[in-house]
């Protein structure tokens, strides 16, 4: 004797517009349901476009980072992460990060990103040949800040390639010093405190 068992799936009678809607209710609580068929969607989306995918690589936030300063992501490949779509020729480096706030005296704290998993070289002149290449690939490295409970952007710094390149090269050959052969990528941690206290001039806009 045969028995079928009814599998229930909670995202079959959903409307994807009735949800958008939904998630514009200041409202709105997720249960795991609703968390699941988010991530779902927005994975199905990104595929769709050739974008990688959005839970790996920070590709979201640099998603949301190239529409608001009127870029394009290029797709999947290790390269730039987007361009301008009025400009092609603009490419731009993002990096993201949380929106600390303010400290005593109402002065704004450090804030702090990350430029990760660059490849290792066998010399120490090799790295900063091709360090230095990548960090010059694009002529903008523009850095945001968001208050992840809203999503809602706080901060943004904008810096030219050639008045980042000598600090943060620096940082990464420093990494390039520590590295194992168990963790061999170069890593450097860059932040506003590190721009001001190296007179590195950038452009800060707060919302």
């Amino acid at each position: 004797m045969n028995s079928e068992t009814t599998v229930y799936d909670p995202f079959k009678d959903i409307d994807p517009n009735e949800y958008l809607q939904y998630l514009k209710d200041i409202d709105y609580h997720f249960n795991d349901d609703g968390k699941e068929l988010l991530g779902i969607l927005l994975e199905i989306s990104f595929y769709k476009d050739e974008l990688g995918n959005p839970h790996n690589y920070n590709r979201f936030n640099e998603f949301r980072q190239a529409r608001k300063h009127k870029c394009k992501l290029f797709k999947v490949g290790g390269g730039s992460d987007a361009y301008e779509i009025d400009n092609p020729n603009n490419t731009k480096e993002f990096k993201y990060g949380k929106f600390k706030g303010f400290g005593k005296n109402s002065k704004l704290k450090s804030h702090s990103v990350s430029y990760n998993g660059t490849s290792r070289y066998a010399t120490i002149e090799e790295q900063e040949r091709e360090c230095r290449k990548k960090i010059m690939r694009d002529g903008e490295h523009i850095w945001d800040f968001a208050d992840p409970t809203t999503g809602e952007f706080k901060m943004t710094i904008k810096i030219k390639n050639v008045d980042i390149v000598d600090l943060l090269l620096s940082k990464q050959l420093e990494s390039w010093r520590k590295t194992t052969n168990k963790d061999n990528r170069i890593n450097a941690n860059m932040s506003t405190k590190m721009l001001d206290d190296n007179n590195v001039p950038y452009e800060k806009i707060l919302y």
